[in-house]
């Protein structure tokens, strides 16, 4: 059910921003995190690179410090990670941004649209009470793997707009693609099938990795 009614605000008409807090605030509804972020590569090559930040206790967008690790892994690597016990993981105990903040679990996933890479969701807790489990971890898989081709539009759809004599096109129905998103689409980095998962304290599984053609 919470995946539905994802999938319907995802095929709502709304500027980037918007649909990203709107998209942050319901992964969170179902999913414990105490922070979460969407990350976004630029248009083109070269192209800045965005992130948006919800935080559940003050209720409102927030600037979140990403693990870059994580995040680049995810986007560079198309690799998912997800660990419930982070202090105990031999790897990401190390991680600088996990430690300072004393993260205890942590989910990045890759945001997928038109079988790319375009970005990354990343959700994290620090307390132990509201650990991240493997459920959350599927989740947020699932969310990458639809929600990027909707995010990845409404950039587009907003880019149209500040063209000089070029009327936006209407969005597209949920899960398609006009002829042109190609052209405005970030590099292949490529990603693929369910071939790993995680166990409890596991951090890297590859839910998204598919070979190319």
């Amino acid at each position: 059910m919470a995946l539905l009614k994802i999938g319907a605000t995802l095929n709502t008409s709304q500027e980037p921003e918007a649909l990203q807090i709107g998209l942050l605030r319901q992964i969170l509804d179902v999913v414990p995190a105490e922070q979460a972020a969407i990350v976004l590569l630029g248009q083109d090559a070269g192209g800045e690179t965005s992130v948006l930040g919800w935080d559940r206790r003050r209720r409102k967008a927030a600037p979140v410090p990403v693990s870059q690790t994580l995040v680049a892994r995810a986007i560079e690597d198309s690799m998912a990670t997800f660990s419930d016990d982070v202090t105990s993981h031999e790897e990401l105990s190390e991680v600088t941004s996990l430690a300072r903040r004393r993260v205890v679990s942590v989910i990045t996933v890759p945001l997928v649209a038109k079988q790319r890479t375009i970005g990354a969701i990343y959700l994290d807790s620090a307390n132990p009470m509201d650990r991240l489990h493997r459920e959350h971890f599927e989740i947020a898989t699932a969310i990458g793997e639809f929600a990027g081709s909707s995010l990845e539009q409404a950039v587009y759809l907003s880019a149209l707009k500040d063209i000089p004599g070029r009327e936006p096109t209407a969005p597209l129905p949920f899960g398609t693609r006009d002829s042109e998103g190609e052209a405005h689409s970030t590099p292949d980095v490529g990603h693929g099938e369910n071939t790993h998962q995680c166990g409890p304290t596991e951090a890297v599984g590859k839910p998204t990795r598919r070979r190319k053609a």
